[in-house]
């Protein structure tokens, strides 16, 4: 049982020395004002040390200027340096228990903070951040397919940040150019770090307790931390991942746990379900400051800046935002985990997007997805429980190319692999085997699928159970399964879902930490699947979901520090097994479960097994939005529902508008009632589901170029308002005076595409018009056009959209300013993969709004499926002039080869040739301007705006 929680409480501190450490009990001076005296014996530290002097925890532009003057001080003495201190020491402080709290920039604008309350790690390795920030292997292989992480302590060696270390009794301060740590470290009383960004406080742990800490007799125990939180107005958090209702969490009590959730409920309120299927303890902190009125000016709510708290922390826990309250603590918010040690990283920046592009850095980009990707998913667990299920599955490539819808993956579920019960039922299922009764010929599945361009996606889940895999016991003897805490060396056995929903059987996890799992999986997916004919991977029921937190794996940790972790290394594990059949190619595994890192090794996930309402509808997506800023921006969602009975037609249309502009794009069921959720199950409806799946092709050029921007930058494909428009207080998804609670909703539920499209989805039964916001621009007024009515509108007004269900899109505005690439026609072979082949053409048209006067924009092509390869990268320099009523677009075209991952360093370039000769250029509404395009030396004009353009003369030489 655990002990009384404890706090850490100071007893000295341990200033950085020429990079080891100077120990100053807490409460007395360091030194000789002005400059810091090392320990007894040491030689006199010159500026190039540490700078030490006196520091008043007054205002902050006394400490910048109490720190220029140390530092011109310091630099009239004899033989010194000048400027700021160059190290990457960490300063640290020591608790009365011996606990330990370390402060460490990684760069300017990034700090590591790490607690640990038994005075040295508990965990010795992450996986959350991307290798690259550990001294280089010599091997990439080592490095993007190891099984045991990074070390935590050599972690950014290399990294070189100018920092200030200075000290007066029981006040420290550690800082770079733009962000100050000041730390209260009066003995016998708990550290208190002060988060300075540009002069500005932002954040604060709570003085009355900050690091806490409990312990048990197994030496596992819970750690929190305490932080003040602000007013609503002055405070709103967003993030931790695909976490339910509003995108603003301020004043919810969040579980950090990753389950099996199917048939959860995401509407805001007490019945709303969580946690669900991730685990992401990534936490947005937007500050805001009241500007007095001056003048004709009124006062507003303004930001101070942004930071994300990152903890890298992998055992269950919770985070308080407001809901705790206490008398004694004022106004505090804190997060507890489980298990570990408290190590966080605080990101400044400036506005959201710059936050969330380090937070990328720190974690690692996403992989580039292939093209067919992007195209419509097709899936249902019915083929493959049925008894005849390789005739279904032919079926649907029939009545696929019968109703010309447009496909280019089909997910295997997981009834392929049962074995059948005696009386010829449905029975368990066993990764990796294949019913040949259901399926006679795997091979002629694929093939059969793969002659229409189709992708097959086997489900693969990470356990055998005992009484019915036929692998069990080679596996056992293999020893790659987790183990039991109480026998040692042997398998922990547990009950696993089985066949039919409610069967379970005895089974046991794979233990991906350990080398006889990871490879005993990725031999499996080579050799059952791969070789058999699949080209991707579905990752499923990979939770983990085990209440013994004392299972042991084979890496030294307990199962309270690996449940995600196991995720991702199966992520890692499949990945490989695509890369060491195909090097060349882009893997994709998509994953139900993850953490921060798995983007790294998935390219796309799914909100899980979601329920069949409006309410489903309208709430998973903030679940989706709020998932792409934490660093997985290839999110969707099931649907039409996967659990519960088959929609009716008008929710399934509207599901289908909503979902058409998503990462992931995907059609799946599980029933009640038996039936199969399919594009073509309403007749009626079926035009409609065609006309919207069409439009996501037609837009393609477009949505993979986003996902080429989320693999370079980090930024997401879909956004949440705030991204763009982080001083729009209609986007703060907060309710006051002047915002209803419609229109609050409608904050977290719109979304946007890319910067340039707003996607406004009808969310209730029976009805054809809704409001909508159009977000602005604090400096400057947004113009948006409205793709229905053709007509531009101003920014920061509530407008009035009209959608049907026979209408091919959800409401839909184009900001302006923004170069929009589609298709020319859609392919004829109903297959992304053709677009790089057959002449699809492009079409680039112009949203030059009443108060653009200029855009810069690029495109990029590429085969769309190959790691190394040939890029082509269209350049756009348009400017307008309102004298001639003229716009003149400048356009050239660049060829480059890419390496889009490490992997496939040593294949060879894969050629590409732009498969269209031509492109269309067009000016949007305002098609009595003229167009001039201008390329290389020659140029042409379009009275009509719209104009059709050689390639050959775009080409740079």
């Amino acid at each position: 049982m655990a002990e009384v929680r404890q706090s850490m409480r100071v007893e000295c501190v341990v200033a950085p020395v020429d990079g080891e450490g100077s120990l100053v009990a807490a409460g007395e001076r360091a030194g000789t004002p002005g400059l810091g005296v090392p320990a007894s014996g040491s030689s006199v530290p010159t500026t190039s040390d540490v700078l030490a002097t006196s520091l008043q925890q007054t205002t902050d532009s006394s400490l910048q200027s109490q720190m220029n003057t140390a530092t011109e001080t310091a630099a009239k003495r004899p033989n010194r340096k000048t400027n700021t201190t160059a190290t990457n020491q960490p300063l640290r402080i020591e608790g009365k228990s011996g606990e330990k709290l370390s402060i460490r920039f990684v760069r300017d604008n990034i700090v590591r903070v790490s607690f640990l309350p038994d005075g040295k790690r508990r965990v010795n390795t992450t996986w959350a951040l991307d290798p690259q920030h550990q001294p280089s292997t010599g091997s990439s292989e080592g490095t993007v397919f190891g099984i045991h992480g990074c070390d935590r302590e050599i972690l950014f060696d290399k990294v070189c940040t100018d920092i200030l270390t200075k000290n007066k009794s029981n006040v420290w301060s550690i800082a770079s150019k733009i962000v100050q740590v000041q730390i209260n470290t009066g003995k016998g009383h708990p550290p208190q770090l002060h988060w300075n960004y540009q002069g500005k406080i932002l954040a604060r742990d709570l003085v009355s307790t900050s690091y806490a800490y409990q312990k048990s007799k197994t030496g596992h125990g819970a750690v929190f931390h305490f932080m003040e939180r602000r007013s609503p107005e002055e405070e709103a958090y967003f993030g931790l991942g695909e976490v339910p209702g509003y995108l603003n969490r301020y004043g919810a009590r969040i579980r950090l746990d990753a389950v099996d959730a199917m048939g959860y409920n995401c509407e805001p309120g007490p019945m709303m379900s969580g946690p669900l299927y991730k685990h992401y303890p990534i936490l947005f902190v937007n500050v805001r400051e009241r500007t007095a009125k001056i003048e004709d000016i009124p006062e507003r709510w303004s930001s101070l800046g942004w930071y994300c708290m990152f903890y890298d922390n992998q055992s269950r826990g919770v985070v308080d935002l407001g809901a705790e309250i206490s008398a004694f603590r004022g106004s505090y918010r804190y997060i507890q985990f489980e298990d570990g040690d408290l190590e966080y990283y605080m990101i400044f920046g400036k506005d959201l997007k710059s936050v969330v592009k380090d937070l990328t850095w720190l974690i690692g980009l996403p992989l580039m997805i292939p093209r067919w990707c992007l195209g419509y998913l097709g899936s249902t667990m019915a083929y493959t429980e049925a008894h005849n299920t390789q005739d279904e599955l032919k079926n649907f490539v029939l009545q696929r190319s019968e109703h010309r819808i447009p496909c280019d993956a089909f997910h295997l579920s997981s009834g392929y692999s049962c074995i059948d019960n005696l009386d010829g039922t449905f029975g368990p299922r066993c990764v990796f085997h294949w019913n040949r009764r259901r399926i006679p010929s795997p091979e002629e599945m694929f093939t059969n699928f793969s002659k229409a361009d189709i992708s097959v996606i086997p489900n693969i889940k990470p356990w055998l159970l005992v009484d019915h895999h036929p692998d069990f016991h080679v596996a056992l003897e293999s020893k790659v399964f987790v183990m039991d805490d109480e026998v040692p060396d042997s398998a922990h056995f547990g009950l696993f879902w089985s066949g039919a929903a409610g069967t379970f059987s005895k089974g046991a996890y794979i233990d991906f930490s350990s080398h006889e799992g990871f490879t005993w999986w990725t031999e499996r997916c080579r050799v059952q699947l791969i070789q058999k004919g699949a080209r991707a991977l579905w990752n499923d029921n990979n939770e983990y979901e085990v209440d013994n937190g004392m299972l042991l794996c084979r890496c030294g940790l307990t199962m309270s520090l690996m449940r995600p972790v196991q995720g991702m290394l199966m992520a890692r594990s499949s990945m490989k097994a695509l890369l060491m059949e195909h090097q060349n190619e882009r893997p994709v595994v998509v994953s139900r479960s993850g953490s921060p890192g798995i983007q790294r090794y998935c390219v796309q996930t799914w909100s899980g097994d979601n329920h069949t309402s409006w309410k489903t509808l309208q709430w998973n997506t903030p679940m989706g939005l709020s998932l792409s800023i934490c660093g997985w921006p290839g999110s969707g969602h099931d649907v039409g529902g996967f659990a519960g009975p088959m929609p009716s037609m008008e929710l399934f249309i509207r599901w289908v508008q909503s979902a058409m502009y998503l990462p992931r794009f995907c059609i799946h069921s599980w029933n009640s009632d038996s039936t199969c959720t399919e594009p073509w199950s309403f007749k009626d409806a079926l035009p409609t589901v065609r006309g919207c799946i069409e439009q996501r092709y037609r837009i393609h050029p477009y949505l993979y170029n986003l996902y080429y921007e989320a693999k370079m930058t980090g930024l997401p494909v879909v956004r949440p308002l705030i991204l763009e428009f982080p001083e729009d207080k209609m986007c703060w998804n907060a309710y006051n005076d002047e915002i209803d609670e419609y229109m609050k909703y409608m904050s977290s539920c719109d979304y946007l595409l890319g910067e340039g499209m707003l996607v406004a989805p009808i969310y209730t039964p029976d009805t054809t018009f809704r409001k909508v916001y159009l977000p602005t621009n604090s400096d400057s007024k947004t113009y948006w056009l409205d793709v229905k009515k053709n007509k531009w509108l101003s920014g920061g007004e509530i407008t009035e959209a009209y959608c049907t269900t026979s209408d091919t899109q959800p409401p839909t505005f184009i900001r302006s300013g923004t170069v929009l690439s589609t298709l020319e026609t859609i392919p004829l072979s109903l297959s992304i993969r053709s677009i790089t082949e057959d002449d699809c053409g492009r079409e680039f048209t112009i949203f030059m709004g009443p108060e653009i006067r200029s855009i810069h924009a690029e495109h990029m092509e590429d085969n769309g499926i190959h790691l190394n390869t040939v890029q082509y990268l269209f350049h756009f320099d348009i400017k307008s002039s309102l004298e001639n009523n003229t716009v003149y677009c400048h356009i050239k075209i660049s060829q480059r080869q890419v390496l889009y991952h490490n992997c496939a360093r040593e294949c060879k370039t894969t050629p590409f040739k732009l498969p269209f000769a031509f492109i269309n250029v067009k000016l949007a509404s305002y098609h009595e301007r003229t167009l001039v395009v201008i390329a290389n030396k020659q140029s042409k004009e379009f009275s009509c705006g719209w104009g059709r353009i050689p390639t050959s003369w775009l080409l740079l030489e």
